[in-house]
C-alpha cells in the first residue's frame, strides 16, 4: 500500500502539471486514479520518484483517452505530441520508466476501470503549446522571472504570494549560513572577551563581526515578519554595544508592538525617554497610539513632525520614492551610508524598516494622516495633493485588501506554494547534476544574484575573512545613538 505523505506528494504534482498544461479532466481523473491505487494493499507507489508515478498516470489517461492518435496524423508537426515527447519535455523523465510504471498502474487498477476522458479535437495541439509557454529546461531558469513565468496566468496577489516564498526561502538557507559563521566566529572570542567588552564589541575585528552577524540574524527574521526570532538577536546586539551602531533598539519596538508584548514595550519606551531622534519619535507616536494614549501620542507624533516632516509623505503615499530606496538601504534594511537628520534619505529608511507597522490598519494611517495635515496647515506648509485624495487612496487600499480576502485567495496561494516547492526541486536536482558541487545555498544565491531588486545583503569579505571583515551598515542616527547610555 502507498503511504499517505507519497500519495500526496502525487497528487501535487498531477496538479501542478494540469494548471501548467493539462485538461481540468486529467486532474480530476488522476486524483481519482490516485485514490483508487491508494487502497490496493499488494501495491505501492513509494519506490522511484513521485514524479516517476505522477507523469506514468497522466500518461495511461493520455494513451487510454486517444491522445497521442490525434498526434499521428502530423507527426512532422512540432506541436504534435507523441509518448515519447510527453516523458521528455512534459513530465521529464525517462520514457521507459513512467512506461513501465503504467504498466504497473493499470494491472493495479480493476478491470473494468476506464482512466478515458473526453478530449477537445485539438487537445494535442493545445497541451503542447501549454507546455512550450510555460515549462522550459530547469538549467534555461537562472532568475525569479524566469520562475514565475511557470504562474503568468495567477492574479497579482498570487504573484506577490510567490515572490514571498521565494524570498522566505532564501532567507531561511541565509540564516542558516549566518548561524553557522556566527558559531565560527564565537569560537574565535575567548569567554573573558564578552565580560571586559560588554557593551563596546566595536572595539576590535572579531567581536564587530560577531556582531555583525548577530545583527543579520535579526534582519533576516524581521524582513521575514518572524518577530519572535528577531526580537532576541536585536537585544543582544544592543546589550554588546551600547552605542547601537547598528540602529538594533529601533527595530526592537516595533518587534514588542508586533508580538503585542506591550507591557516590555512600555519599559522599553522607558528606558530610552531621552532618544529624541527621528525614528524613535515616530516609533513612540505609533507605541502611544496603540495603547490608547492620545496625548502622549500627539506629543511626539508633533515632534517627530519637526524632527522630520518628510516621512508621513512616503508613509501615506503622498510621494512614492520606492525605487529610490535601494540607494540608502539594503535588502536586509542595512544603511548604505551616513544620512542627515531631516533629509529624505533618513525618511526613506524609515519607510523601509518601519512602514509596515503604520500600514497595519486603515485607522493607524487615517490617524496619522489627520494629524500630518493639521501639522501642515499650522505650520503654513503647502503641498500639492489634497488630504482628501490621500484620504479615498488609503480607504480604496483596504477596500480592496478586504476583496483579496474575501475571495478567499489564501487557498490558492498555499497551492502555488506547493507548486512551487515542486519547481525549486525540480530546478536544484538538474543543478545538482551539472554541478555535483552546488548545495542549495550556492543554488538559491545563483537565483537572487540575477535579480538585483531582491538580492539579499550578503556580505563576501565576511564570509571569506571574518578577521579583516568591513562592516558596512551604519546606524540610522549614529551621532545620536550613545546619548542615551550611561558608563
Amino acid at each position: 500500500m502507498t503511504s499517505k505523505i507519497r500519495v500526496e506528494e502525487i497528487v501535487d504534482l498531477i496538479d501542478f502539471l494540469c494548471i501548467c498544461g493539462f485538461p481540468e479532466e486529467f486532474e480530476t481523473m488522476g486524483r481519482l486514479i490516485v485514490d483508487k491505487l491508494s487502497y490496493v494493499s499488494d501495491f505501492s507507489m513509494d519506490n522511484g520518484k513521485a514524479k516517476e508515478w505522477s507523469g506514468a498516470i497522466l500518461y495511461l489517461i493520455a494513451k487510454e483517452s486517444g491522445l497521442f492518435k490525434m498526434s499521428e496524423v502530423r507527426k512532422n508537426d512540432e506541436m504534435c505530441i507523441s509518448e515519447e515527447k510527453m516523458a521528455k519535455l512534459i513530465i521529464r523523465v525517462k520514457y521507459d520508466i513512467m512506461k513501465y510504471n503504467a504498466d504497473k498502474i493499470r494491472k493495479a487498477l480493476p478491470k473494468n476501470f476506464k482512466c478515458y476522458v473526453k478530449l477537445k479535437n485539438n487537445a494535442a495541439y493545445e497541451i503542447m503549446y501549454n507546455f512550450k509557454t510555460n515549462v522550459k529546461s530547469a538549467k534555461d531558469i537562472t532568475n525569479i522571472d524566469d520562475i514565475c513565468e511557470y504562474f503568468y496566468d495567477f492574479p497579482l496577489q498570487v504573484l506577490e504570494a510567490i515572490e514571498d516564498y521565494i524570498n522566505q526561502q532564501f532567507r531561511k538557507v541565509t540564516i542558516k549560513n549566518r548561524k553557522d559563521l556566527l558559531e565560527e566566529a564565537r569560537n574565535k572570542i575567548p569567554d573573558d572577551v564578552f565580560e571586559n567588552l560588554h557593551g563596546r564589541f566595536l572595539d576590535n575585528n572579531e567581536t564587530m563581526t560577531y556582531l555583525r552577524l548577530k545583527f543579520d540574524i535579526g534582519i533576516l527574521n524581521y524582513v521575514g515578519y518572524n518577530f519572535k526570532d528577531a526580537l532576541q538577536p536585536f537585544k543582544e546586539v544592543l546589550e554588546l554595544d551600547k552605542t547601537d551602531m547598528f540602529g538594533a533598539r529601533h527595530r526592537i519596538l516595533p518587534c514588542l508592538i508586533k508580538l503585542n508584548r506591550l507591557e516590555e514595550a512600555k519599559q522599553f519606551v522607558s528606558e530610552f525617554k531621552n532618544d529624541e531622534s527621528t525614528f524613535m519619535l515616530y516609533n513612540k507616536a505609533l507605541y502611544y497610539h496603540i495603547c490608547n494614549d492620545e496625548v502622549n501620542a500627539n506629543l511626539y507624533i508633533q515632534k517627530a513632525f519637526e524632527k522630520n516632516n518628510i516621512v508621513p509623505k512616503y508613509i501615506l503615499g503622498i510621494e512614492d520614492k520606492s525605487f529610490e530606496e535601494e540607494n540608502v538601504t539594503d535588502f536586509m534594511g542595512g544603511v548604505k551610508s551616513i544620512y542627515p537628520e531631516g533629509s529624505k534619505e533618513e525618511a526613506l529608511v524609515y519607510k523601509n524598516v518601519i512602514d509596515l507597522f503604520w500600514r497595519d490598519t486603515q485607522e493607524r494611517r487615517l490617524w496619522l494622516l489627520d494629524e500630518y495635515f493639521s501639522y501642515l496647515e499650522r505650520s503654513n506648509i503647502e503641498i500639492e495633493v489634497k488630504r482628501d485624495y490621500i484620504e479615498s487612496n488609503i480607504v480604496e487600499y483596504f477596500e480592496g485588501y478586504q476583496k483579496i480576502k474575501d475571495k478567499n485567495l489564501e487557498e490558492e496561494k498555499i497551492q502555488v506554494k506547493k507548486y512551487l516547492e515542486i519547481i525549486i526541486k525540480e530546478i536544484f536536482e538538474a543543478y545538482k547534476e551539472e554541478y555535483n558541487h552546488i548545495d542549495e545555498y550556492d543554488f538559491i544565491k545563483k537565483i537572487f544574484d540575477n535579480n538585483n531588486e531582491n538580492e539579499i545583503y550578503v556580505d563576501e569579505d565576511l564570509i571569506l575573512n571574518q578577521n579583516d571583515a568591513e562592516i558596512t551598515s551604519f546606524s540610522q542616527d549614529i551621532f545620536n545613538s550613545s546619548d542615551d547610555y550611561e558608563d
